[in-house]
Parts: structure tokens; C-alpha cells; sequence
């Protein structure tokens, strides 16, 4: 209606564990070359017609048997196979061209230093090595970071509602769904005044948000 012309879609997870309540039904499968190569096609597709298009859930999702609508999930691979897996499919539809990823509340212990402590490791969503090593550095993302809902418990019970939009900004969160414009647009103000929020990456993220 306001001319955005934005889809948050495909799923690119795995659907490893068949306990899994969310991708049991969303999933495209769990081979990872077959799940990159539908999504790759659907990326192009929608974005040859204008079409923003949204892989998600990074890093991650179908390990766990949880849900995130509930609780931080736990993708609990050793690194090595992460890459092999869920690794190759972010890889390739990022040389895709995908032009916005959403994380999921979802961590990643083993490359987030918690391998030891899995339930400890925050989401992807407040997760700077994450987002800004992992994604950006390593696997070369540049596009849109766009977070899941922020009312889902797998974010929303990891802090108090006035520092999870600054928390997801500063780790690299370019546009926060569900804001609260009465909470959250003050707490911003106030972490960038006071120094909690560098103004570089507000002026960065708007910079990707204009570009898309």
C-alpha cells in the first residue's frame, strides 16, 4: 500500500530435528543443497519482478524442539558441521544476491563461545558475533538485517523491554519489527546521547534500510 514491495520469505532452515513445531511445515527440507537451490530460484524470482525477498531464520532453525514464539532455541552443531550444512545454504543464497536476511532467536553456541553453556548464548537477534562476524565478515552479507517479531519470549525474556531495541541495533539489527514507538524511540535517543549506541551504526543501518 505504501509502496514497499518486501517479502519476508523463504525459510532456508534445516528441518534436522522432527520434533521441530515451527518447520515441520515450513521447511523446504533437510538437504541442504536442495533447500539452497529452491530458495536461490525463489530469491531470483521475486527480486527480477521488485520484490524484496527475506531468508531466514539465521543462523539457523531445526535443530532445536522448541519454539521461539516461547524460548531462546539452541542450534547446538560443532561449528565444522554448521558450515557444512546450514553453512553452505547461507553461503549460497547470499551469492544469490538476497537482499534482506532475518535472524532468528536462535543461537549458536558452539561459534558464539557457550559450547559448554548452550542455554547461556543469546539470540542472534542481540548476538554481535553473529550477525557482525558471522554474517557480515565471514559469509560476506550485505544487504538488510531485519529482525523476527520482538515480542516472541526467545527475545523478549533475555531484557527489560527499554534496552532490547538498543541491544538488537548495536549488534547489527538494521530493522526492528514490533517496535513500540512510546519505549523504544526514547531508549535510542538516550543510548546514542549517551554513548551506548554509536551514531555510526544508526546512520549505517539507515543507509542499508534507504539503499533496499
Amino acid at each position: 500500500h505504501i509502496g514497499v514491495n518486501w517479502c519476508l520469505t523463504p525459510v532456508v532452515d534445516l528441518n534436522y530435528n522432527f520434533d521441530n513445531p515451527v518447520l515441520n511445515i515450513r521447511s523446504m527440507g533437510d538437504q541442504p543443497d536442495r533447500v539452497a537451490h529452491l530458495a536461490s530460484a525463489l530469491i531470483r524470482a521475486l527480486q527480477t519482478q521488485g520484490v524484496a525477498a527475506t531468508a531466514k531464520h539465521f543462523p539457523g532453525d531445526g535443530m532445536d524442539s522448541r519454539d521461539q514464539h516461547l524460548v531462546t532455541t539452541v542450534n547446538n552443531l560443532p561449528f565444522d558441521q554448521w558450515l557444512e550444512t546450514y553453512g553452505r545454504v547461507w553461503k549460497q543464497v547470499i551469492d544469490a544476491g538476497v537482499w534482506t536476511i532475518m535472524p532468528g532467536h536462535i543461537s549458536l553456541p558452539a561459534y558464539q563461545g557457550y559450547f559448554e553453556q548452550p542455554e547461556d548464548a543469546p539470540p542472534a537477534t542481540i548476538s554481535r558475533e553473529l550477525l557482525g562476524t558471522l554474517l557480515r565478515q565471514e559469509l560476506g552479507f550485505d544487504g538488510v538485517i531485519v529482525s523476527d517479531a520482538t515480542g516472541m519470549m526467545g527475545f523478549a525474556s533475555r531484557l527489560p523491554p527499554a534496552e532490547r531495541a538498543v541491544a538488537a541495533i548495536n549488534a547489527g539489527i538494521d530493522v526492528y519489527l514490533d517496535t513500540k514507538p512510546d519505549i523504544d524511540y526514547p531508549a535510542l535517543l538516550a543510548a546514542v546521547r549517551d554513548g551506548r549506541l554509536p551514531e555510526e551504526r544508526v546512520k549505517d543501518a539507515a543507509r542499508r534500510v534507504l539503499s533496499l
